[in-house]
């Protein structure tokens, strides 16, 4: 009989333990749909790797006087806002994962790490906007014949830089938090 008892004891206290560490069938869920959300934000970063360099050649080229045609610039522009297009859907999509995770409990280290994660999903969407803004200046200049903006480029730019350092540092952050935690 006491064995069963002293057995008991230790069967709460792993359980209990396991909840604190994350384990168990919360962990899993969590674990799950971090890994969904981690697919679709490395989908996301990687469309922007192509849209930063599509956007900076076409800078580049109007502000160098090639391309500079409405219909040319428009196509260049459409094509560009179809891959963000993409990447708003996907960052939206992981952004929606990690708020799964973020309204669970008894896992505390994914919460915190899906915080991070979907502060980053959300930067990214911002950054959408960022780059939606420049185009429009380039096309606004394209319609208009008249040079574009190059404060507003600049100002843009700025923002964008910054908005790139934020979302390094978070990604930082989940990522030292994963390896501390082992939460992969």
């Amino acid at each position: 009989m006491r064995k069963c008892a002293v057995l008991a004891v230790v069967l709460a206290a792993a359980a209990a333990l396991g909840a604190q560490c994350g384990c168990g069938e919360a962990a899993d869920v969590a674990r799950n749909h971090m890994s969904r959300g981690d697919a679709l934000l490395e989908t996301v970063q990687k469309k922007y790797a192509v849209v930063s360099t599509k956007a900076a050649r076409l800078i580049a080229d109007f502000s160098g006087g090639k391309n500079t045609g409405p219909a040319g610039v428009r196509a260049r522009i459409d094509e560009i806002s179809a891959l963000l297009d993409e990447s708003g859907a996907a960052a939206g999509a992981a952004s929606a994962q990690y708020e799964k995770v973020m309204s669970m409990k008894g896992v505390p280290g994914y919460v915190k790490c899906a915080a991070l994660r979907n502060e980053s999903a959300l930067g990214l969407e911002k950054a959408n906007r960022y780059v939606r803004s420049m185009l429009g200046v380039i096309e606004l200049s394209s319609a208009t014949g008249r040079a574009p903006d190059t404060r507003r480029l600049a100002a843009i730019g700025a923002s964008l830089r910054k908005l790139s350092e934020d979302i390094d540092r978070l990604a930082g952050e989940a990522n030292e938090l994963q390896e501390r935690e082992g939460l992969r």
